[in-house]
């Protein structure tokens, strides 16, 4: 469980409202320690950093809203923009007429297994279940953020950040 602060600013205010909010984790630490040790001592392909570019990444969630975006999606992607699908996206995408370049997935469920769509590459982070890994063994790994002494010394690549710009 890890604490964020949400800043709003209401129109006419001098001062931002300041909320503290708690962020809550679907899976047990000991879980996603364990998914890490394991994916990481077994992943043939590490993510590597790239030196900084202006390509395009259009990030896709599969939340209800995206069926209104898929037109420009699609000329975005035609254009030379990369789709990268998050989760369940990568199927939906698919199913019309959009093949994105990468499917993204991080959560440890078990389930998310069922989550595996088509996409010209894989991305999954360390806390993937690794049966994840069975279904697609060619998918790259990366790290997002290890804060635990004890099992960044068990991973022996450096952990990848992907940065990104507002």
């Amino acid at each position: 469980m890890g604490e964020l602060h949400i800043r709003y600013r209401n129109e006419g205010t001098t001062m931002p409202l300041i909320i503290p909010d708690s962020v809550l984790i679907n899976t047990p630490p000991e879980t996603l320690f364990a998914h890490i040790r394991e994916n990481s001592k077994n992943c043939q392909r590490w993510l590597k950093q790239e030196p900084a570019h202006s390509g395009i990444a259009l990030l896709c969630g599969s939340g209800p809203s995206i069926r209104r975006d898929l037109d420009d999606i699609r000329a975005k992607q035609a254009q030379g923009a990369h789709v990268f699908a998050l989760n369940a996206a990568a199927k939906y995408l698919n199913d019309n007429g959009i093949h994105p370049d990468f499917q993204v997935m991080i959560d440890a469920k078990e389930e998310s297994v069922d989550l595996i769509g088509p996409a010209k590459h894989h991305l999954f982070g360390a806390t993937v279940d690794p049966k994840c890994f069975e279904v697609k063994p060619d998918a790259s790994l990366f790290q997002l953020q290890v804060d635990d002494d004890d099992l960044q010394a068990d991973i022996e690549e450096p952990v990848t950040l992907v940065p990104g710009q507002r």
